[in-house]
């Protein structure tokens, strides 16, 4: 990808350690790994990801790296927004390597990259902090967690993977599949390697460059704004939906998987299949609300929830963590309350398997010790709403939105079988 190789020699140092992590140098990375990370395929396939995310930071970090860390200082924490880049636009390119090589096929990938989507679209702190604070406030934010992080803070590293896999569909689709953010990293490297160094105004300066056109008001949406991340443009270049959106191609008898083309036996929404279905150029489109939000049912099917993180501490079970609007938040729960009992009957250590007798939504009395004074709180237990980020291939795309999709990740046609001649001659063999 990079066009060039930097190093004359590369070593792996994978320490067997029963941890996880890796740390980047110039010409090798030190990894920490398990025994069983091996066997597995979905654990080794982690473990390639690491494999390749360390290798890719040879490149971005190591020799292209932020402004801010064209110099080192050892002494004092380094603070800058550019952190996004230097590890978000790895943890996207991590799997995308690996199925690129053929390590991994494009099913597991969608899966890879749907689990990354989740991830940041459950995570509360995505409406608190933008991607570049994110990046900025890594040394007592990120590197500092508290009962309040989840709904205060997003991963650079997270939504850092998303928003790179958006910026390469939007690159992709201004240039008609000319470009990619394969060519923006390339530029930025080109450019900035080295004790130069880059900034935001660098990367977007590049990417305009790349697109032909003002990307500002993309990057400012994205990267410094806490708006909701916009897929339909992705979604509608790959041929892919999110979530339980609508399948507009889809006819009766489509059937496949995540990752596959389609659900079983689903049928298009009437409007949405004449509106999606065609443009005037004969090009297949997706509605413009398509993987904006996944839709979620009515009446909430998923499991039983409220929303509280729990330790044990001292034989006690106290509450570490409450997620922003979940049935705990309502109830006024805070963190540190002990939870002594739910309906007069004692939890134990686990709240989860107290609510298994609940088979429908309703409230329950729960006695909590808080600072030592003993109170009864009606706790709302409710279905949560089992809203998918999984991405779908459409179950009938069309030809350029397939084309895009193998130029993506690459994937080659495979060669058609030559007929062969001997097989069509008369056998020799007489028959009895």
């Amino acid at each position: 990808m990079w066009g060039l190789v930097p190093y004359a020699q590369y070593h792996f140092l994978n320490v067997i350690a029963e941890s996880g992590g890796g740390l980047e140098h110039d010409n090798s990375t030190l990894m920490l790994s398990s025994r069983w990370s091996f066997r597995d395929k979905r654990r080794y396939q982690r473990w390639l990801g690491l494999v390749s995310h360390e290798f890719f930071h040879t490149w971005n970090i190591r020799r292209l790296r932020p402004r801010s860390l064209a110099e080192y200082d050892y002494e004092n924490e380094n603070y800058f927004e550019e952190l996004w880049v230097a590890e978000g636009v790895t943890s996207y390119y991590d799997d995308l390597a690996l199925v690129r090589a053929g390590l991994t096929s494009p099913k597991e990938y969608l899966s890879a990259l749907s689990r990354q989507i989740t991830s940041l679209q459950t995570t509360e702190g995505r409406l608190r902090q933008s991607l570049a604070d994110s990046s900025f406030d890594a040394w007592i934010k990120y590197y500092r967690t508290n009962e309040n992080s989840r709904n205060t803070t997003i991963s650079y590293y997270t939504k850092g993977a998303v928003v790179a896999f958006l910026l390469d569909m939007e690159i992709r689709r201004r240039t008609d599949g000319d470009k990619s953010l394969d060519d923006l990293m390339r530029s930025l490297y080109d450019e900035f390697a080295g004790k130069q160094g880059y900034t935001n105004a660098d990367v977007l300066a590049e990417a305009n460059k790349l697109a032909g056109e003002d990307l500002s008001d993309w990057f400012e949406d994205a990267i410094f704004s806490t708006n909701e991340l916009k897929y339909n443009h992705a979604m509608e270049w790959l041929g892919l939906r999110i979530g339980d959106a609508p399948d507009p191609t889809a006819t009766t008898g489509d059937s496949a998987e995540a990752g596959g083309s389609g659900e079983a036996g689903e049928k298009p929404a009437p409007d949405a299949a004449a509106a999606n279905s065609k443009d005037a150029n004969g090009k297949g489109v997706t509605a413009d609300t398509q993987g904006v939000a996944p839709e979620t049912p009515t009446k909430p099917t998923g499991p039983l929830w409220t929303g509280i993180g729990t330790r044990t501490e001292d034989g006690r079970t106290v509450v570490s963590s409450i997620t922003e609007g979940s049935p705990g938040f309502e109830a006024g729960v805070n963190v540190d309350d002990e939870l002594i009992a739910l309906n007069s009957y004692r939890i134990g250590d686990s709240l989860t398997s107290r609510l298994e007798p609940f088979n429908k939504d309703s409230y329950a009395t729960l006695l909590i010790s808080r600072r030592g004074k003993l109170l009864e709180i009606e706790l709302p237990i409710k279905r949560r709403s089992p809203t998918s980020w999984a991405l779908k291939k459409l179950a009938n795309p069309s030809d350029e939105q397939t084309a895009n999709f193998r130029a993506w990740l690459r994937i080659v046609e495979e060669p058609q079988a030559t007929p062969n001649k001997k097989d069509d001659a008369p056998s020799s063999k007489s028959s009895n």
